[in-house]
């Protein structure tokens, strides 16, 4: 990973990474709960309902890394 890619450390762009950052992981989390309750009233597989936002963030965060990088 190249120190470009992020900008330098006094660019300013800090907040912006710090705000996404926590709307990511927010969303994570509501995502992934809300998923857990919709697969108990529908009875899916919990284990594998429970993995499905972490696959789907994985493969959202791989495709950013490779298109950028």
């Amino acid at each position: 990973m190249s120190w470009r890619q992020w900008g330098a450390l006094r660019s300013g762009g800090f907040g912006k990474r710090l705000f996404l950052g926590i709307v990511i992981a927010v969303s994570f989390f509501f995502l992934q709960r809300s998923l857990i309750n919709v697969a108990d009233v529908y009875g899916y597989s919990l284990p594998l309902i429970n993995a499905l936002p972490a696959v789907l963030l994985l493969a959202i965060g791989s495709w950013y890394y490779h298109r950028h990088a």
